[in-house]
């Protein structure tokens, strides 16, 4: 079967990215013949098995122009002969009503707008919308990552949409045997001793850009551990420049900005606790992830993380920041408590796969077009 991905972008340092490479090189793998158009991208992926087609879509901060923009390339998408169009990403749902192919919208969530100024609050207001109130009137189906996502749907969207949950293996994937000695080097270059417990948070590094990541709020929880434990240390890596590496490491936070894929598995090998105080979720890869490392997980009880880790059994989800610094002491002071947690984490995580992420969609594609 044709299948056509339509994405804003396919860059590193975005989750939706990462998914979109996963699930097109799954079923390309398949025996499909699939096609990833997006606006923008870099070297980060390979198209390993599908086709990567760029439909340069000029941003706008005004959104409704955005939308205008992307609904240029309705022509070609439509003489392109897919079979289905899978939509993955803001602006690109505007195309859902012109396709002439059937669609699956697919439901990453509009995050919240908290902490924003005014005019971000009403660009997403319009994308919230347009996305549920219009545009995916057209669509056949809405697949969506995570439970907490379609129960925040239309009642008309939730009649048709499904949970697809994401795989998270790919990093544990490219871990080998030297991944262990990799992981004590990069310890020790980051001056992180042996008896010292090492956090870990990945996501973007920045605090005014996208307040809901709580990256504010994990640092001043860290401030405050440190005075109770020294042998505490704080490892962020992702999105960011010189901006938040100078503010993070001038809160005595260890920083890797920009880290490679191929470092993540001696990062996250490297790291004793996972923690994030993210106040909006639709899934959290990172968080599955780490719990792939076989690492015990702190984080807010809420959005998608009671789905996608086990409380009390591969970490815990706290009602607050300051409740989580209490699990964090708990953990950080008992390394056999870390393990056996850790060793859940692992088997918890298990169940999500691109495997299965990959047969879910083939079966909705069949479903879909069939």
């Amino acid at each position: 079967m044709k299948v056509g991905f339509i994405t804003e972008r396919m860059l590193r340092g975005f989750g939706v990215d990462l998914v979109v490479d996963q699930v097109a090189e799954g079923l390309a793998a398949r025996g499909h013949q699939v096609t990833v158009y997006a606006s923008v991208s870099d070297s980060t992926f390979k198209a390993e098995g599908y086709e990567l087609k760029l439909i340069p879509t000029p941003a706008s901060s005004f959104f409704p122009r955005y939308d205008l923009s992307a609904q240029r390339h309705l022509r070609m998408l439509n003489n392109e002969g897919n079979d289905i169009f899978l939509i993955q990403t803001f602006p690109y749902f505007s195309c859902l009503p012109r396709l002439k192919a059937p669609a699956v919208a697919v439901e990453y969530g509009v995050s919240s707008t908290e902490g924003f100024p005014l005019k971000i609050r009403a660009n997403f207001a319009y994308v919230k919308f347009m996305q549920y109130q219009i545009y995916c009137h057209w669509a056949r189906r809405v697949a969506a990552i995570s439970r907490f996502l379609v129960e925040g749907l239309p009642r008309h969207l939730q009649a048709r949409a499904e949970v697809i949950y994401l795989g998270a293996e790919h990093y544990r994937r490219m871990a080998t045997g030297t991944t262990p000695v990799e992981a004590a080097a990069l310890r020790e270059s980051l001056g992180v001793a042996a008896d010292e417990v090492l956090l870990l948070y990945v996501g973007r590094l920045a605090a005014a850009d996208q307040p809901y990541k709580g990256t504010a709020e994990l640092v001043g929880l860290y401030r405050r551990l440190r005075k109770r434990h020294d042998g505490l240390r704080l490892l962020m890596v992702g999105f960011g420049g010189p901006r938040e590496k100078a503010w993070l490491e001038g809160e005595g936070v260890l920083v890797l900005e920009n880290a490679p894929a191929e470092q993540m598995p001696a990062i996250f090998s490297a790291c004793d606790i996972y923690v994030t105080a993210s106040r909006w979720e639709g899934f959290d890869l990172p968080l599955v992830e780490a719990q792939s490392f076989g690492k015990p997980v702190v984080a807010l009880d809420i959005g998608a993380h009671p789905e996608v880790a086990a409380p009390g059994l591969s970490g815990f989800l706290a009602p607050s920041v300051e409740e989580m610094g209490r699990y964090v002491m708990n953990l950080a002071g008992d390394e056999a408590l870390r393990a056996g947690m850790g060793q859940a984490a692992q088997e918890y995580a298990g169940r999500f796969t691109w495997e299965r992420t990959v047969e879910e969609y083939e079966r909705l594609i069949n479903e879909v077009v069939n």
